[in-house]
């Protein structure tokens, strides 16, 4: 696994002959910025922790869109993660005003289980000890700090190993399918705006038709209306011409009673 400074992780694969084979299918968008660790988890390989910004982040491999935890903003930068060796649900992450946090996804995974200040300086790095029972933690300032757990963060509960593999299958199967639901409601979408424009190109035809059609019988009627005026205003102007002649000649007009 690789972080990049725009916040974004390579899965590779050091046996890939090419290029392209080497940096592998999936790129997760993960952070806002540089990507600082990234481990996978040492009893899931296909879940692994990202930490960048202001959160910890983690990820199923096969699933690239978005994480399956992530912590809440931190008012300071997170710099480093470090799974716990021993217990499969607990992490550690450091930031810039100094704390050390202590997760554990079997307690909450909402809030550190435990956080504690152990520089007035960044902290740059955490590294527990292979059983787990002792931490260093490496400051900005060049100090180096080991701390010693206490046995609840380092002795794993009856059954952890299970219930944190069943945890992150149904949060790994939850989100495909929230993904997949998503994607079908862009689908239906997309196929509705497909017929609306259909339909609307069809009713856009007919209408075109009908008014062209009602247009020439229109022009019709007016063009018999002024031919039908015009007539009569040359018989009544014919009529005229011979009554003023008829005057002309003396000729007396009897009144219809």
């Amino acid at each position: 696994m690789i972080g990049t400074e725009q916040g974004t992780i390579l899965s590779c694969n050091r046996k890939g002959k090419t290029q392209a084979d080497k940096l592998g299918p999936n790129t997760f968008n993960g952070h806002h910025g540089p990507v600082y660790s990234v481990q996978r988890n040492p009893f899931f390989s296909k879940y692994f922790l990202s930490v960048g910004d202001w959160t910890a982040r983690m990820w199923f491999e096969d699933f690239k869109f978005t994480p399956l935890f992530s912590t809440f903003y931190h008012k300071s930068y997170l710099t480093s993660g470090a799974w716990h060796p021993v217990r499969p649900g607990v992490f550690f992450t450091t930031r810039m005003d100094g704390h050390l946090d202590f997760w554990d996804l079997m307690l909450r995974q909402s809030t550190p289980a435990l956080s504690v200040q152990v520089s007035d300086y960044a902290l740059h790095t955490a590294k527990p000890t292979s059983e787990g029972k002792h931490i260093a933690v490496g400051g900005i300032d060049g100090n180096v700090t080991l701390l010693e757990l206490s046995p609840s963060l380092y002795t794993c509960m009856p059954d952890e190993k299970f219930n944190i593999g069943q945890l992150l299958e149904n949060q790994s199967i939850r989100d495909k399918n929230l993904d997949r639901a998503v994607k079908e409601k862009r689908t239906a979408a997309r196929q509705r705006q497909r017929r609306s424009t259909v339909l609307n190109e069809q009713r856009g035809i007919e209408p075109l038709e009908d008014l062209g059609k009602v247009a020439e019988e229109y022009r019709s009627a007016v063009e018999s209306e002024r031919k039908r005026d015009t007539e009569e205003r040359v018989e009544v102007e014919s009529y005229r011409q011979k009554l003023l002649e008829d005057i002309g000649e003396g000729v007396e007009f009897e009144a219809d009673c």
